[in-house]
């Protein structure tokens, strides 16, 4: 329920805002609206829909950077901007798919509980190819030193899928197991990204030997979405 339906101009700024609510775009008449310096970090889409609004400063704010990282100088434009999010409105569509990163030290058992989390699942195995570590058992399973249970770790970086499905609704996990050798480490920040769901996987018995190289990871991945957050400053810039 709207007290105001009719109001014209709305002045929200420096109130530490993080959030605009889907209501905003039933102010059918509000032609002035401003944001600025608060914490908001997107627009809803529906505000595209919002006719009479001619006057949009989100100035200060975290969406800012966003927004002219995506339109450039047209940014400024209230418009643009409104062009835009309406786009978004009417083309918006769910996308049922992530990258997911398991990541941690060698020998760490990454591999077996994506093997498990798939049987769990019911996955299918892949039609073609097959991970790293079922190659190696099948070429050592005829030589002298190979033992039943015996370790091997994954090389590299192996991709597969997992798909999980709960009732009417399915998600496809594009799946990424690093290996955790050290010397994979220069290579591994290549294949970091900041739209990825992180699995660090660690043991606890390792004590706080286990927690200096969890840690570690955890700042491979926190410098890699700050960096990324920089590169859009720097292109803007």
């Amino acid at each position: 329920m709207l007290y105001f339906p009719n109001i014209t101009l709305l002045d929200l700024s420096n109130n530490s805002i993080e959030t605009i609510p889907l209501s905003i775009a039933q102010l059918g008449q509000l032609a002035e609206l401003k944001i600025s310096n608060n914490c908001v970090r997107e627009l809803p889409a529906e505000m595209g829909l919002m006719k009479k609004l001619w006057f949009l400063d989100f100035s200060d704010c975290p969406v800012e950077t966003t927004l002219r990282s995506l339109l450039g100088d047209k940014a400024k434009k209230t418009a643009s901007v409104l062009g835009y999010l309406k786009s978004v409105h009417e083309e918006a569509t769910t996308f049922n798919r992530m990258k997911l990163m398991f990541v941690g030290v060698q020998g760490i058992g990454k591999t077996t509980l994506l093997t498990q989390l798939r049987r769990e699942e019911g996955c299918k195995p892949p039609t073609t190819g097959c991970h790293w570590t079922q190659r190696m058992h099948s070429n050592v399973k005829n030589t002298t030193d190979h033992r039943k249970g015996h370790n091997i770790s994954t090389v590299g970086v192996d991709i597969g899928d997992l798909v999980i499905r709960r009732k009417d609704r399915e998600v496809v996990f594009r799946t990424w197991d690093f290996g955790g050798q050290r010397e994979y480490y220069a290579t591994h920040q290549y294949f970091l990204t900041k739209r990825s769901l992180y699995l660090v996987v660690w043991r606890l018995t390792d004590g706080e030997k286990g927690v200096t190289e969890l840690l570690q990871w955890l700042i491979n991945i926190q410098v890699i979405c700050l960096l990324l957050m920089f590169l859009i400053t720097v292109c803007y810039y």
